[in-house]
């Protein structure tokens, strides 16, 4: 309800609120809104935005959530049996669903407006849970996907299932530097990335696109050494609460020159790189 936080100031379009989902028993939340957009046929953009973990304890949602494989699609015929995804991942994303797909409908009866889904961390999860569940159960496609510090969510099987009906080529999935986030769970547990990475080094100086496979090896797994399977490598939390020249979590409406120098720094690096590596 207080939108004034400096990001919030100026520099951010006004978004026209639809609805706010949410589960309290899960601490999540989800937000459907739209933009005046002269572009689309209905007037208007839907932005469907998922938030992150509470307190960034993704690692300990993963473990309580469960990992284990589940097939939530075996009756759909679009969608291959084999295709899995993360048992405790998928609830998430259906506790949300019914709220989100009434809002979207309610929004955009005939189907002419141009929708986008984001989300950071767990969030990035259930938004490209999303954009799958949109076009494969309700048939609704989504014109981008935009996630930041996302888990894996499926197996190689549901990464292919994705980039075969052409939600890889619209999905943009940024990672930076040592973000432990991404690489759980681990391949090892028959998880995949959906492609396409978008990879930035610690200060926002280089960005690395990924060569369309999910798990490129000169993105993040570049740098993520592993032992056993699991990262031992990549393990700074602080670059899975920083993310395209924002701070996310409790901090966020910190201004940055107070977030510290370090921060500082990067911050402006972003400023520059980003503005010139995102126009896709």
């Amino acid at each position: 309800s207080n939108w004034d936080c400096y990001l919030c100031n100026g520099d951010v379009p006004e978004l026209n609120v639809a609805a706010v989902v949410q589960d309290d028993t899960w601490k999540l939340q989800a937000y459907v809104g739209w933009y005046e957009a002269s572009g689309s046929a209905s007037g208007k953009d839907i932005i469907i935005a998922f938030r992150g973990t509470v307190n960034d304890e993704i690692r300990n949602w993963i473990i309580d959530a469960g990992i284990n494989h589940i097939s939530p699609w075996k009756l759909n015929r679009r969608v291959p049996r084999e295709t899995t995804v993360a048992a405790g991942f998928y609830r998430a994303w259906s506790h949300l669903r019914p709220g989100i797909l009434s809002a979207v409908k309610e929004l955009d009866p005939d189907g002419d407006s141009d929708i986008y889904v984001t989300g950071h961390s767990l969030g990035g999860a259930m938004a490209t849970l999303c954009t799958f569940d949109l076009h494969f159960e309700e048939r609704i496609n989504v014109k981008n996907t935009f996630t930041y510090g996302q888990t894996r969510t499926g197996n190689a099987i549901f990464a292919d299932t994705y980039e075969a009906a052409g939600l890889s080529s619209r999905h943009w999935r940024v990672t930076h530097w040592k973000d432990p986030v991404p690489q759980y769970p681990w391949p090892t547990l028959d998880y995949h990335h959906v492609a396409r990475e978008v990879f930035y080094n610690e200060d926002f100086t280089q960005v690395f696109f990924g060569d369309g496979s999910g798990e490129s090896p000169d993105g993040q797994n570049s740098i993520c050494e592993t032992s056993g399977g699991q990262n031992i490598k990549c393990l700074n939390p602080s670059d899975h609460t920083f993310y395209l020249n924002m701070t996310t979590g409790d901090k966020a409406c910190i201004p940055p020159a107070k977030q510290g120098a370090k921060n500082y720094l990067r911050k402006k690096n972003a400023a520059t790189v980003i503005e010139g590596h995102l126009k896709l």
